[in-house]
């Protein structure tokens, strides 16, 4: 599973590639690269992949050149994050521990 500063690292790329793709191609005007290379400034604050993700999908709102690094990025997080769910609620049932499964399940407790 990937780490924090592993995601952080593909959305600085993936925001950086599309900013420079798309001034390169003029899909987007230099003072529009500008407000997305803030709104990355601004997401690279964040201390962990929860908030940083949930930024993320406030700026793809008002940013639709967001949207595909969003997608990209964050559905491997997601996925990832309900394969590791799923595999602790199924060792916690494994011993009996129902409450701890289905909390896990839930969201309500870490791992």
């Amino acid at each position: 599973m990937k780490n924090f500063e592993e995601f952080k690292k593909d959305v600085e790329r993936e925001i950086m590639i599309k900013i420079i793709m798309g001034l390169r191609y003029g899909k987007i005007s230099q003072k529009k690269a500008e407000v997305l290379a803030q709104e990355y400034t601004r997401l690279m604050q964040f201390k962990n992949t929860d908030e940083l993700f949930s930024q993320m999908a406030n700026i793809v709102e008002k940013y639709s050149e967001m949207l595909e690094v969003y997608l990209k990025v964050a559905s491997e997080y997601f996925s990832q994050k309900k394969e590791y769910a799923l595999s602790e609620a199924r060792r916690y049932l494994q011993v009996a521990q129902y409450d701890k499964a289905l909390a896990v399940l839930q969201g309500k407790e870490t791992y």
